[in-house]
């Protein structure tokens, strides 16, 4: 039961909720207003979860640990804030662009270490989505 539902059984009961620290008064309308407009969004964002993010846990965890792995990508925003670092200031929009684009092309140079647990993901894919991988 969520919060908006306890909140109905208590106005048939003649009780309002006023939240202190949050400035939540359902003893006004506004302060009605307020509470349920925070309820929708809240009902909003439990929608997204569900409709994005449990999906996800379907897949094998051969699938979810290349999906989730964040160590590549923590890398390569390091390497760009020391290149934007050691930089300081650039004199404009493009001339930081192209600092980003050369330090893209040298970072990936350096790309040799193969993705984790790779093979079995593929394989994976490779049964799930059949026909839209290519065949090696």
């Amino acid at each position: 039961m969520d919060l908006a539902n306890i909140v109905q059984k208590f106005e048939v009961k003649n009780v309002d909720l006023v939240v202190l620290d949050q400035g939540i008064d359902t003893t006004s309308i506004y302060g009605r207003l307020q509470f349920y407009i925070l309820a929708a969004i809240g009902e909003f964002e439990r929608g997204i979860i569900r409709e994005r993010i449990f999906p996800f846990f379907a897949y094998l965890k051969d699938i979810r640990k290349v999906i989730c792995t964040t160590n590549a990508i923590e890398s390569l925003n390091m390497s760009l804030r020391k290149v934007t670092k050691n930089r300081g200031s650039f004199p404009n929009d493009a001339a930081m662009c192209k600092r980003l684009y050369l330090a893209l092309h040298n970072i990936a140079k350096k790309w040799t270490m193969p993705i984790r647990d790779w093979k079995a993901a593929l394989n994976q894919f490779s049964i799930i989505f059949e026909g839209r991988l290519p065949v090696y």
